[in-house]
């Protein structure tokens, strides 16, 4: 097992850290949400967290 943010990520796990305005959020979030249905159990987790500073991420 390999671990990102101090969290075990098993093998067959996948992580997508998306970066967006915050104007583009609900639109994204919507879609991830209706492709990947996470309403059914074990389909997946998506959350929204304010980012303050980034380095290396140019516009």
């Amino acid at each position: 097992m390999s671990k990102i943010f101090a969290v075990e990520i098993e093998p067959e796990k996948e992580i997508v850290i998306i970066i967006s305005e915050s104007d583009k959020t609900d639109s994204i979030v919507e879609s991830i949400n209706k492709e990947m249905d996470l309403g059914k159990p074990n389909s997946g987790v998506l959350f929204v967290q304010p980012v303050k500073r980034t380095l290396g991420i140019q516009k």
